[in-house]
């Protein structure tokens, strides 16, 4: 069941949402500088440094979460004795998806950690912060034609 917030209630999460945004704008580059820096230098591999900056941009994510009010998030653990890569696609309602899911990882991956790539929406490296992430991390862009919410992607 959902449950309606009233409006201080509103107010405040729309203030943490921003403030979680912003901070992330600031977290994000200094936790994805040293394994890009890493890289180049040519001390770890390609793998290595998105493997890095994934745990990095999942710190951020889970631990800035908190400055969102309210926010819940609960995820269904994946239970595997041998656990199979896999790909996350989000459905974009927000520019947030993506976060949730990185904020979200431990409960969603389980104690075996199996690998992941998450498929995103190209037009979100608009964004400079999220394509310093999404790029970092090696994940998945799809191009796609911008539409109306409730129509079909072309």
């Amino acid at each position: 069941p959902v449950k309606k917030l009233g409006k201080i209630s509103s107010i405040v999460t729309k203030i943490g949402m921003m403030t979680y945004i912003a901070s992330m704008c600031i977290a994000l580059p200094i936790a994805l500088f040293p394994p890009f820096l890493l890289h180049r230098l040519g001390l770890i591999s390609k793998m290595r440094q998105e493997q890095i900056s994934l745990r990095a941009g999942q710190f951020c994510a889970r631990w800035l979460l908190r400055l969102i009010p309210f926010c819940k998030i609960h995820g269904i653990p994946h239970k595997q004795k041998d656990p199979e890569p896999s790909i996350w696609v989000c459905n974009h309602s927000s520019m947030l998806d993506v976060f949730m899911l990185l904020a979200a990882d431990k409960a969603l991956r389980g104690k075996e950690k199996r690998p992941i790539k998450i498929v995103y929406w190209k037009q979100l490296e608009d964004n400079p912060i999220t394509k310093l992430l999404f790029q970092a991390c090696g994940f998945i862009p799809v191009q796609m034609t911008a539409n109306k919410a409730g129509d079909d992607n072309d």
